[in-house]
C-alpha cells in the first residue's frame, strides 16, 4: 500500500456503462466485500517499523472499527480498542469477523439492517 485514494471501478458488463465511486474508508486495515458494497474498515495507522509500532502501541490512541457502505454511505461505528488492530475479514456477505481488543478471540459481527 503507497498511500492515497483508492477508488472502486463499478463496471455493468452488459451495459458496459461504468461508475467511479470514492472509497470514503480508505484505511490500511480494510476488507471490501465486492457483493454487498460494505467494507470492514479501522483508522489503525500504518506502522511502517518496530520503533513506531512500539510508540503506537504505548499511546494510549483510540482506534475504531466501521462498516461502511460505498453505495448508500451508511456508516456504522463497531468497536473502538485502544492502539490494537482489529484484523477485520468477511465470512460470507453480511458478517465478519475481527480480533476482540482484549481477549483477542475473533468476534463474529452481523450487519443488522435496522441500525
Amino acid at each position: 500500500y503507497a498511500g492515497g485514494n483508492v477508488e472502486f471501478l463499478i463496471f455493468d458488463t452488459e451495459t458496459f456503462n461504468y461508475e467511479i465511486i470514492e472509497n470514503k474508508a480508505d484505511y490500511v486495515e480494510s476488507e471490501l466485500n465486492m457483493k454487498t458494497g460494505w467494507i470492514c474498515y479501522s483508522d489503525y495507522p500504518m506502522l511502517r517499523d518496530i520503533d513506531t509500532y512500539n510508540e503506537f502501541s504505548q499511546s494510549g490512541t483510540e482506534v475504531n472499527l466501521f462498516v461502511y457502505n460505498i453505495f448508500t454511505n451508511k456508516k456504522i461505528k463497531v468497536a473502538t480498542s485502544i492502539a490494537k488492530d482489529f484484523g477485520p475479514k468477511w465470512v460470507d456477505d453480511y458478517n465478519f469477523q475481527y480480533n476482540d481488543p482484549n481477549s483477542g478471540r475473533r468476534i463474529l459481527y452481523k450487519l443488522n439492517f435496522n441500525d
